[in-house]
């Protein structure tokens, strides 16, 4: 499936009205990080309703978008500065405060 059809599938079912629609919620973000692009984490966006009927499994598209983004800002900062930091690979996956692992310990300046 595309990104399109999986976008499509995600908006039509993010009421979460029946067991059918929560299937294809969850589904169709499970295969979106899959793809782990740039477009799907702004895609999964548009999967947010304030009408829907299971704010349980609508969390579950929260903590995939942050997995998400933390993914990406860690490849963003390796990719930019491993030649010159060898250590910076073991400072992303260490936990600093229990919340998300060692996003902390990335000095904001390599952000940038």
């Amino acid at each position: 499936m595309e990104i399109a059809d999986l976008t499509q599938m995600l908006v039509r079912s993010r009421l979460l009205q029946n067991e059918k629609q929560v299937q294809e919620f969850e589904q169709s973000i499970e295969r979106m990080k899959s793809m782990n692009s740039d477009d799907c984490m702004k895609n999964l966006c548009l999967g947010f309703d304030d009408e829907t009927e299971n704010d349980e499994v609508m969390f579950g598209l929260v903590h995939s978008i942050e997995s998400m983004r933390i993914k990406w800002i860690s490849s963003k900062v390796i990719k930019r500065n491993f030649g010159r930091y060898g250590i910076l690979q073991r400072l992303m996956f260490t936990p600093i405060s229990g919340n998300f692992p060692g996003i902390g310990s990335i000095p904001l300046s390599l952000l940038k």
